[in-house]
């Protein structure tokens, strides 16, 4: 029986225009009422993601970065921080690379010097709690995950330029066509949704992820009912056991109803 549904945000959950399923609390609602626990899994932080879930933040668990930020019932249950001196290193080293620009991403807030509009357009899509920095070194703030704007393409830009400099000391994820996240070793999606499945001793094979690009594919590996997006990248589809119907179509929710279907009692 499905206990847990673990869920990306854009371009899975979202629908293109950014809004929630209609149906979505009233599914929510009677998932609470069985038991069952909604972990929405994003590289968003947890203040831009709580907006999402309006006028029912609580009733959802997050992973938020990437899985460097855990929260349940509203409150901070994990952290996973980057140091201050691969922090450093990283801005360094992204300072030499052409159209890319960094947004720190930090318990307090999320710190960018991408004043050029092209940037900025894109950065104000995900984040809403930004704060400008010239200078990285004045951000005095714990640092959940850097998140690289390549507008040159991470695939070929940012993340061999990356690979080369830090080796497997950093994760280091795509997440979108113009957008990669580095966290620490070890961190992503999947181990946040193992995390919480230990902590309500939940099994993969109770669990429901759906996902449509490559920082979701570590959740597939903790979810038997593991879902790519329809509309998703088309190299993840091999990670997954199941194919969900576009997030227009609102695929997350027809795939609940099918496959929670005795949960939701319909």
């Amino acid at each position: 029986m499905i206990k847990l549904i673990a869920s990306d945000m854009d371009g899975t959950l979202l629908d293109s225009s950014k809004q929630l399923p209609p149906d979505f609390f009233e599914v929510l609602q009677q998932l609470r009422r069985r038991g069952v626990r909604f972990v929405a899994a994003s590289g968003r932080s947890y203040v831009t993601l709580r907006e999402n879930f309006l006028p029912h933040p609580d009733w959802v668990d997050y992973i938020c970065d990437n899985g460097a930020c855990l929260v349940s019932e509203g409150k901070i249950v994990q952290k996973n921080l980057l140091s201050r001196e691969a922090v450093r290193r990283l801005t360094e080293v992204c300072s030499e690379l052409p159209g890319v620009r960094v947004v720190l991403c930090g318990v307090h807030g999320s710190y960018h010097a991408a004043r050029e509009p092209e940037y900025g357009r894109e950065i104000d899509r995900y984040y809403i709690n930004q704060q400008m920095r010239e200078d990285f070194a004045e951000v005095d703030d714990d640092i959940y995950k850097a998140a690289l704007l390549d507008l040159n393409g991470p695939d070929k830009n940012a993340l061999p330029a990356l690979r080369e400099a830090f080796g497997d000391s950093l994760n280091m994820l795509v997440s979108g066509s113009v957008w990669m996240d580095v966290m620490a070793p070890g961190v992503d999606k999947g181990s946040g949704l193992q995390w919480f499945q230990q902590q309500w001793g939940i099994s993969s094979m109770d669990t429901m992820a759906f996902g449509d690009y490559f920082n979701d594919v570590a959740m597939f590996d903790h979810a038997y009912y593991s879902f790519a997006m329809e509309n998703g990248h088309p190299g993840i589809r091999p990670y997954a056991r199941f194919l969900a119907e576009s997030n227009d179509r609102q695929g997350v929710m027809r795939a609940i109803r099918q496959y929670a279907g005795d949960v939701l009692m319909l």
